[in-house]
């Protein structure tokens, strides 16, 4: 198990254009710089009573700062 001190994580929050519900996520800088352009992408499934499932897919950089973001209101499903 490794430990990361809060010089090495990141956390990122932002209010969810959908809902407007306050997310919070906590995000390695290790795992920022070992991306080939030094910018992660996550997506991020929004499970919400009233508004259902949304996706969002934030990314992010070193410093912390929100590239982009992309709101997905409609998730496809597998049937069979």
């Amino acid at each position: 198990m490794s430990r990361e001190s809060a010089e090495d994580t990141l956390r990122i929050s932002f209010k969810c254009p959908v809902c407007s519900e306050l997310i919070e996520i906590k995000v390695s800088k290790a795992s920022i710089d070992s991306t080939p352009a030094g910018v992660l992408t996550l997506p991020i499934l929004h499970e919400h009573e009233s508004f259902g499932s949304h996706l969002i897919v934030i990314s992010i950089d070193s410093n912390g700062f929100v590239r982009s973001g992309y709101l997905y209101r409609h998730l496809i499903k597998v049937s069979r």
